[in-house]
């Protein structure tokens, strides 16, 4: 009776309880596993890479060559990282609290408008007269206006 061969990688070569890895320390065995492949025979095949994991050795050349972190999930649980990507932001100032849109949405703080400098009508026409009948007052004013 002769021997099947399989084509599959044996149940030995993967971890019965699979932990959950960075990306750096994904990336970094990856780059260890093409250099001990370079070293040992020649050509580099990020298909007997691909292969262990169960991926494209599209992905596994990105991850290489580029640094590129994969962004599907079944690819990322494949690799060993967890399936999705948490990213840290930064509280809201007014609130406390953590929002999806650009704005605070708690409706509890009223709306703080910026103060505006009034000026009075009668100083305003003044001003007017001031800017209409003296060069010199002009001058001093828009001095005044951009100090």
């Amino acid at each position: 009776m002769a021997k099947s061969s399989s084509k599959h990688t044996s149940d030995t070569d993967k971890p019965s309880v699979r932990a959950t890895y960075t990306f750096e320390y994904v990336s970094a065995s990856l780059k260890a596993q093409r250099a001990s492949l370079t070293k040992n025979g020649g050509l580099t095949s990020y298909r007997k890479i691909a292969k262990k994991y169960g991926v494209s050795c599209a992905v596994i050349h990105r991850i290489v060559a580029y640094g590129m972190e994969p962004k599907d999930p079944d690819i990322r649980e494949a690799l060993g990282m967890a399936r999705h990507q948490f990213v840290e932001v930064a509280p809201c100032q007014k609130c406390g609290g953590v929002h999806m849109t650009k704005r605070c949405t708690d409706k509890s703080q009223p709306t703080k408008y910026p103060a505006h400098p009034v000026m009075r009508l009668s100083k305003l026409r003044q001003r007017i007269a001031e800017l209409h009948f003296s060069p010199e007052i002009r001058s001093e004013i828009e001095r005044e206006l951009l100090a």
